[in-house]
């Protein structure tokens, strides 16, 4: 992230403030007509602050930039919204990672500071890049124990060789 990336960020941030209330997921009972449910799946430990989301069996690693706004220190309750449809099954809507009890008053897009921000417009978004459809909340910090365990699992395919049993497991 250099100061002209910075400075185009405070030209567009407004442009980047979320048009939905993201608040209504987890404080009503169906989201555009489908029923709608929270689940608490624990804490987040943000020992440094610096958020990296990421899909955690491709692109969680140490080479990741951070989020250029800090959160805070400590550890955070999640929540997701899930949507509960016939016709596809359970959805993961939003994720909340609850720093404070008040209502959040303002949502904007969560930058690392390389995004192309030059013709930005509102209906523009960033996000993450999912691959095995899977998303992680970390700290930075955290990167370098994740390369260490890829580095040394003996593992051809994490997903199928690791994961698919332990989330058949909680599943359950």
């Amino acid at each position: 992230m250099n100061e002209n990336w910075l400075q185009k960020y405070e030209e567009v941030k407004n442009v980047l403030i979320c048009p939905t209330d993201l608040e209504t997921y987890f404080t009503s009972d169906e989201i555009a007509g489908q029923p709608l449910e929270t689940m608490e799946i624990g804490n987040v430990s943000l020992p440094s602050g610096k958020i990296v989301v990421r899909d955690p069996l491709v692109n969680l690693n140490a080479n990741q930039s951070p989020y250029f706004i800090q959160a805070p220190q400590g550890n955070f309750p999640v929540t997701v919204a899930v949507v509960k449809s016939k016709d596809w099954g359970d959805r993961y809507a939003v994720v909340k990672v609850e720093f404070a009890k008040e209502k959040p008053i303002i949502y904007r897009e969560a930058l690392v500071g390389i995004e192309e921000l030059e013709d930005v417009s509102e209906d523009d978004f960033f996000g993450f890049e999912v691959d095995a459809g899977l998303g992680c909340i970390a700290d930075a910090e955290v990167l370098p124990f994740v390369d260490n365990f890829f580095d040394e699992a003996d593992i051809d395919n994490v997903y199928d060789d690791y994961f698919a049993d332990l989330f058949e497991q909680s599943y359950q």
